[in-house]
């Protein structure tokens, strides 16, 4: 029994050491294999790491910017090829969902268009009036939104908004009935869905010579279609401010009011704002402007804002048409766009009642339909 035992053990004894001399053999083994192969993808040769071009600089990241984020405009030149808007996406609330856009780059500006040749005369205020030809304004019954068709007597057309995006079909009805097939300029006062959805419908149906817009924050799945269609049909895209000046024709003179060049806090009160002459004749193009930017305007063009015929701000809300604002303006007429029993009470009485104080003939959608302005320049007609 101790011979076998003494065996055992010596046989132990030998196993072991063959096993721990073969771990010892195959560990160097795969060390010599494993180590080039990590030298060479911690330290890339020369030949693996591109030269940098001559005269490149090396470009970092954009940082996004820390909570708020707000839209940015850059009003930069853009090569003639390039697309005519550019969106990026910034994740605001860090949820890992973009959430709102960054508009950045200006396409360039859409080209003069052929005047036409007529027969013009001046009236009593040295205004040119072509002969003839009459301006037509159309406020559209889109229901609870915005709505209205220029056609200008040097024949360009004009739409500002377009209702909600059910209203689209009825838009593009009326302007391919009375032959339209270019709409030289879209103006989308403001990124409401009651005032662009309709024109995502437009913007696809028709050529379109530009789009004017305020640029405001807005991250709606309806803005973000509209800026979308605008990139994909590269369509000239210009931000509005106080001041500038459009060219609808040199029988109509059109400038913008509103927004300022500091936005207000709001989308309403940055609603573009346009005051179109024509001849003696005056339009007001008021979007959804409420008391802050009536008192601004005011302020800033008094008697100047004096106009005949007034598209009511925001839909006769209780909030907008204050009674010094219709005192400076004084319309002839007034056009309020409203649904007929919409869940908000537009228009309120109490703004009926102003109107009808400064002696306002008052027109509604929501009771007379399409309502279209016609004028030479000296008079106007209305028809419902």
């Amino acid at each position: 029994m101790r011979f076998l035992r003494d065996r055992f053990l010596i046989l132990a004894v030998v196993v072991t050491a063959t096993v721990i001399s073969g771990m010892f053999i195959l560990h160097r083994r795969v060390k010599r294999e494993i180590q080039p192969d990590i030298a060479l993808k911690s330290a890339p040769s020369a030949a693996q790491v591109p030269a940098p071009s001559r005269g490149t600089v090396p470009v970092e990241a954009p940082a996004v910017e820390e909570k708020p984020v707000e839209v940015k405009i850059e009003k930069t030149a853009s090569p003639a090829k390039t697309p005519s808007l550019v969106m990026e996406k910034i994740d605001t609330d860090e949820d890992g969902i973009p959430d709102t856009f960054v508009i950045k780059g200006e396409p360039p500006a859409a080209p003069a268009p052929v005047k036409r040749a007529v027969e013009k005369k001046k009236t009593a205020e040295g205004k040119v009036v072509s002969q003839g030809q009459n301006l037509r304004v159309t406020f559209i019954d889109v229901g609870q939104g915005d709505s209205c068709l220029i056609q200008t007597p040097g024949g360009k057309n004009i739409l500002i908004d377009g209702g909600y995006p059910n209203q689209g079909w009825k838009i593009v009805s009326l302007l391919s009935g009375r032959g339209i097939r270019k709409i030289d300029c879209v103006v989308a006062t403001h990124p409401d869905m009651d005032h662009i959805g309709g024109l995502i419908a437009v913007l696809n149906r028709f050529e379109i010579g530009e789009v004017l817009d305020i640029g405001h924050p807005h991250t709606t799945r309806t803005y973000e279609d509209f800026l979308k269609t605008i990139e994909k049909k590269n369509i000239s895209y210009r931000i509005m401010r106080r001041g500038d000046v459009l060219d609808w024709g040199e029988e109509v003179s059109v400038q913008v009011l509103n927004p300022p060049e500091e936005l207000h806090k709001g989308k309403n009160n940055n609603s573009i704002v346009l005051r179109l002459v024509y001849g003696k004749i005056s339009f007001l193009f008021t979007g959804d402007i409420e008391k802050r930017a009536e008192k601004e305007l005011v302020n800033t063009y008094h008697k100047n804002l004096r106009t005949t015929i007034l598209k009511c701000p925001h839909h006769g809300s209780r909030h907008s048409s204050t009674f010094r604002f219709l005192e400076e303006v004084r319309p002839e007429v007034v056009v309020i766009s409203a649904g007929r029993d919409n869940p908000y009470g537009h228009p309120k009485e109490e703004v009926l009642d102003r109107y009808r104080e400064v002696g306002t003939k008052i027109y509604r959608t929501d009771i007379d339909g399409n309502i279209t302005v016609t004028s030479d320049g000296r008079s106007y007609q209305v028809r419902r």
